[in-house]
């Protein structure tokens, strides 16, 4: 459930600060892959083990991030920045 969760935020977070498209499908792979040659890595290491468990759930935290971010929550940035001042140069 951690690894669930902690690449679900990782990706609504960046899914917050860009658009669809390109870039955000790309970010999704990019995630994707750390969480594999992050668990490759763990079995290399000795004192850790990889897990297929680990690796599915950080696709699956990815696949909900990626979910979550096309949903109205993506509007929450745009309404913070709004809020605060910040202008966002592009």
């Amino acid at each position: 459930m951690i690894h669930l969760f902690t690449y679900a935020i990782m990706m609504l977070w960046f899914g917050l600060c860009y658009l669809p498209g390109r870039t955000y499908r790309n970010l999704g792979i990019a995630l994707i892959l750390m969480g594999i040659i992050l668990e490759l890595i763990q079995n290399e290491i000795g004192h850790r083990s990889m897990s297929y468990l680990d690796m599915l759930a950080n696709c699956l935290g990815v696949s909900l991030g990626w979910l979550l971010a096309r949903t109205r929550l993506s509007l929450a940035l745009i309404h913070m920045e709004s809020r605060s001042g910040i202008r966002s140069t592009g």
